[in-house]
């Protein structure tokens, strides 16, 4: 066993990690209350706007940070389902 401190990432906080990762990608594309389950998860989540900048920043696809994704960019088709209520609070996290 190392004595050396183990390295500690910004996903070790992350709540989505204790889900399906279908609920982030296939399943948040196909059924509307998966959506809205995860969106609550995400809007929770103490590292919601680390994970949104990770997934803009790595051109990454599904749900990052409460926004779904498509390259990096807004998928705006995935994310109609969204109210103008919960885009506000995304967006005081990250901007």
């Amino acid at each position: 066993m190392s004595d050396e401190p183990t390295e500690v990432r910004w996903q070790d906080y992350s709540l989505c990690q204790h889900f399906t990762p279908g609920m982030w990608f296939e399943e948040y594309e196909t059924d509307p209350r998966t959506a809205k389950v995860a969106d609550s998860i995400c809007l929770s989540c103490p590292v919601r706007a680390l994970c949104y900048q990770a997934g803009v920043e790595g051109g990454e696809y599904g749900t990052w940070g409460g926004v779904f994704l498509n390259n990096g960019k807004i998928d705006p088709q995935k994310n109609e389902h969204k109210t103008p209520d919960i885009w506000k609070q995304i967006r005081a996290d990250i901007g």
